[in-house]
């Protein structure tokens, strides 16, 4: 079953001259699957998720034809779509420090974001929230809702973000650089994570990200963006083992000098 479906997706940036940023790309993602959206900077990777969540306004403009669990998405009106963004999509970000309200304790956020989606209420709904948090391997979460996002670490706070973000059981998971932001060691534990909620929840998961290696530890598919458009889409154990686009191509060879590690940032200049 998709989860997601999109059709021709195209941005434009409409000034003195019409500039296409992404050109006609077209994905899907099945229930249980995750697809890895990877490329350099500039690639068309965060317009993308933009134009499909109806998150551009002019000068930009969206043509599509997307499919949200059944639903025509683009037929939808912007606060339909939020409504159901806010149950449906969870959306993980790149910088879990600019994520959360710094003059907030993390309880009151969580409470704002879930409390209109539950029945519980008082003691019960706590409890459900350090269940959440638990979930995500926080201990003590009485005391981390009690917490500022300053008093917490980046890790730390990408958990209680990927807590927020799967607590509805949403249809879509986006993960939009989940690891950039971390250190290796959390980088790992975020990555392991994220494969037991893709396993246990059966959401379907886009994972944006310019780290090839991140990407294929937990994607069944990718997808490799150059100047907004789709150049490879491929399983990630055929893309590893045989890249059929030049991108690709070069991606690989430059992972083979740096000895394992590369990000799709740097590939370019590294086989210039």
């Amino acid at each position: 079953m998709k989860i997601l479906d999109v059709e021709n997706l195209t941005v434009k940036m409409m000034k003195e001259a019409e500039q296409i940023l992404v050109d006609s790309v077209s994905f899907h993602i099945k229930k249980g699957e995750c697809l890895g959206l990877i490329g350099a900077s500039g690639s068309g990777k965060t317009m993308t998720v933009k134009g499909i969540l109806d998150l551009l306004n002019p000068p930009f403009f969206v043509e599509s034809k997307i499919t949200l669990n059944n639903m025509s998405w683009e037929s939808l009106k912007k606060s339909e779509k939020r409504k159901i963004m806010a149950k449906d999509i969870g959306i993980i970000l790149q910088n879990p420090m600019n994520a959360f309200d710094p003059l907030m304790r993390i309880g009151k956020q969580m409470h704002h974001y879930l409390y209109p989606y539950t029945k519980l209420k008082g003691e019960e709904f706590t409890n459900w929230l350090i269940s959440l948090l638990e979930e995500v391997h926080i201990s003590h979460g009485e005391d981390v809702l009690k917490k500022y996002p300053h008093q917490l670490s980046g890790g730390m706070l990408q958990r209680v973000m990927i807590a927020l973000s799967t607590a509805l059981s949403p249809a879509l998971i986006i993960a939009d650089e989940p690891t950039t932001a971390i250190d290796s060691q959390t980088q790992r534990e975020i990555l392991k994570l994220l494969k037991s909620i893709k396993s246990k929840n059966e959401s379907g998961i886009l994972m944006v990200s310019h780290d090839i290696d991140a990407v294929c530890s937990i994607a069944d598919r990718i997808i490799l963006m150059d100047r907004g458009r789709i150049v490879e889409q491929s399983d990630c154990v055929d893309f590893l083992r045989d890249p059929k686009s030049i991108q690709g191509k070069n991606l690989m060879k430059c992972k083979s000098k740096l000895g394992g590690e590369i990000h799709a940032f740097g590939y370019t200049k590294c086989v210039g």
